[in-house]
C-alpha cells in the first residue's frame, strides 16, 4: 500500500510539473511580452472610484472559510470607497453570487480545471484579466506559492500588490525572495495559528490596519465561519451542481420556490443524514461499502433516512454505494439519491435541515459547520464595522426519531472521515471554539492512537504527513462509535 501511495504521489507531482512547464510557463512568457509590446496601457475601472481585485480561486471549502471577510473588507474604513472585483473559482460561482453579492461589485470566474490544463483557456483568461489596471491587488493565498497562481499576480497591473507569506521556518528562502519581487507588501502568518479560518482572520486584521499601532491592536470580532441563509426561499437561478470540479460537471436544475418543494421533489423526509461519499482526490475517499454499512446502522438504530449528496462526478461512487446498500432499505424510501440532481444553493438547505452530516474531507463539513454557526457568530470589526447580516432562519431539526434511540442534537452534527495528512490542523479537525459539541473527526488509526504526538509533529512541520495513511484502514466501527458519541451528547 505504501508503494502504491508513493507511485500515486509521483504521478501527481509529474502531472503538476508538466502543466507548469508546458502550459503555465509558455502562457506567462506570451502575456509578459504582449504587455511589453503594448506598453503600460492598463485601463482603470473608473476615473472616480478606486479599484481593488482580490484573488480566491481555490476550492469550495476554502471559500466557505474565507467568505465572511468580504463583508469586513467592504465595510472597512481603508477600503470602503473601493470598487471590489473578486477573481474566483467557478465551482462556487452560484454560492458567491447568492450569498456575497452585497460585498462584491464585480465577479471574474475561472474554470479551475481548464485554467490548469488548457493552454488556450489559460491564455485567454490571462489576456482578459491583465488588460485592466487596478489600484490594489490582494492575494491572501500567495503563501502557497506553487498552487497560488502568483504568476498571474505578477502580470496583473496594480499600483500596490499585497500577498501573504509563510513563517520562515515553514518555507524555502528562495520562495520568499520571489514573493518579495511580486508583492509590495507581504503579510506573514501568525505564530501558532494553523486553522485556515484563523489564518484568514490574521491576514485581514493586518490588512485593514494602516499603521504599526493599528496592526498591534486591530481585531475582527469574527470567531468562526457562518452562512446566514435567507428565509426558506431557494435560489431563483441555479446552474452549478454541488461538486468542486470543472464546469463540465455542472448540471442545471430547476429552481424551487421553497425547501419543502425541494424535499418533496427528492422524496426526503426527516430525520435524515446527509452523506457525502466523494472527494476531489481518490485517496481521500472512504470506501462506498463502508458508507453503506454506516447508513444501515443509522437507519436501524436512529431511524434516519439517508440522503446521498454530491455532483455528477460522484455518480460512479453513488452507484457503488447502492450496490452495497441493503435493497430492503432502499425499497422502503429510507434512501434518497440526490447526487447530480441539486444545485449548490439547494444543497445548503438540504444540509441545514439534516440531523447529521457524514463526509469525507471535502467541502461538505465546512458548509455544515458554517450553517450550524449561523446567528451565533457575528461579523464586525471592533469599533469600526457593524454587522449587517440578517438573522437566519432557525434550523428545523427534528427533535425525535421513530426508533427507540433518539438523536436530540439542536443543529446538524458533523462527522468527517480523514486520513489526517497534509490538511491536518489547517482544515481538519475544527478547533473546539468552533466545533464545540456538534463536530467530530475520525482519523486513521495511527493518528487516533498517537494524537498528541501527531499534533506536535504536524505543528512543528506546519502540515501533516503526505500519502502515508490508507483511508480504507479507518474502520466502520470507529465511525459508528463516533456517531453514537456525538448523537447521544
Amino acid at each position: 500500500m505504501m508503494l502504491r501511495q508513493k507511485i500515486n504521489k509521483i504521478k501527481r507531482r509529474s502531472y503538476k510539473l508538466y502543466n507548469k512547464l508546458f502550459i503555465y510557463l509558455p502562457v506567462d512568457i506570451l502575456i509578459y511580452f504582449r504587455n511589453l509590446l503594448r506598453g503600460v496601457r492598463g485601463v482603470f475601472r473608473s476615473e472616480k472610484s478606486k479599484s481593488l481585485i482580490i484573488f480566491r480561486h481555490d476550492g469550495i471549502g476554502d471559500y466557505v472559510l474565507f467568505r465572511n471577510f468580504f463583508e469586513v473588507l467592504k465595510k472597512s474604513p481603508r477600503f470602503a470607497s473601493y470598487k471590489i472585483t473578486l477573481l474566483g473559482n467557478s465551482a462556487w460561482k452560484d454560492l458567491a453570487e447568492f450569498l456575497d453579492k452585497d460585498y462584491i461589485d464585480e465577479f471574474i470566474w475561472l474554470d479551475k480545471k481548464s485554467f490548469t490544463v488548457d493552454f488556450f483557456y489559460r491564455y485567454k483568461k490571462f489576456k482578459e484579466i491583465t488588460a485592466v489596471k487596478y489600484d490594489i491587488l490582494i492575494h491572501p493565498f500567495s503563501r502557497e506559492f506553487f498552487n497560488a497562481d502568483n504568476d498571474l499576480a505578477f502580470l496583473i497591473k496594480a499600483d500596490k500588490k499585497i500577498g501573504s507569506i509563510r513563517l520562515p521556518r515553514f518555507t524555502k528562502p528562495y520562495k520568499n525572495k520571489i514573493l518579495e519581487k511580486i508583492y509590495n507588501e507581504l503579510i506573514p502568518d501568525a505564530e501558532n495559528v494553523r486553522f485556515e479560518f484563523y489564518k484568514n482572520k490574521n491576514f485581514f486584521e493586518k490588512l485593514l490596519s494602516e499603521t504599526a499601532v493599528e496592526k498591534i491592536s486591530a481585531g475582527i470580532s469574527l470567531n468562526g465561519p457562518f452562512i446566514n441563509l435567507p428565509a426558506r426561499q431557494a435560489a431563483t437561478t441555479v446552474s452549478v451542481a454541488p461538486a468542486p470540479v470543472s464546469a463540465a460537471d455542472s448540471a442545471p436544475t430547476p429552481a424551487l420556490s421553497d425547501i419543502a418543494g425541494l424535499k418533496s421533489k427528492l422524496g426526503i423526509s426527516s430525520p435524515y443524514a446527509a452523506f457525502f461519499i466523494g472527494a476531489s482526490v481518490k485517496h481521500r475517499k472512504w470506501p462506498p461499502e463502508y458508507f453503506a454499512e454506516t447508513a444501515r446502522y443509522l437507519h436501524t438504530k436512529y431511524g434516519f433516512h439517508i440522503v446521498l449528496c454530491g455532483g455528477k462526478s460522484e455518480l460512479n461512487d453513488a452507484a457503488e454505494f447502492k450496490k452495497h446498500f441493503p435493497s430492503d432499505l432502499a425499497d422502503n424510501a429510507s434512501f434518497n439519491d440526490a447526487v447530480g440532481k441539486i444545485s449548490l444553493i439547494e444543497l445548503l438547505y438540504i444540509v441545514k435541515d439534516a440531523s447529521l452530516v457524514i463526509s469525507n474531507e471535502t467541502m461538505a463539513p465546512h458548509i455544515a459547520m458554517a450553517l450550524a454557526n449561523a446567528g451565533i457568530i457575528n461579523t464586525s470589526r471592533t469599533n469600526q464595522i457593524s454587522s449587517a447580516t440578517s438573522a437566519p432562519d432557525a434550523p428545523n431539526i427534528p427533535s425525535g426519531s421513530p426508533s427507540p434511540t433518539s438523536a436530540p442534537t439542536p443543529k446538524p452534527a458533523v462527522i468527517v472521515i480523514s486520513t489526517g495528512e497534509a490538511s491536518y490542523g489547517h482544515f481538519v479537525p475544527y478547533p473546539g471554539q468552533i466545533g464545540n459539541n456538534n463536530y467530530a473527526a475520525v482519523f486513521h488509526p495511527y493518528i487516533e492512537q498517537n494524537l498528541k504526538e501527531y499534533d506536535y509533529i504536524t505543528s512543528t512541520l506546519g502540515r501533516g504527513y503526505d500519502d502515508r495513511f490508507d483511508i480504507s484502514e479507518i474502520t466502520v466501527r470507529a465511525v459508528l462509535d463516533k456517531i453514537d458519541e456525538i448523537l447521544q451528547k
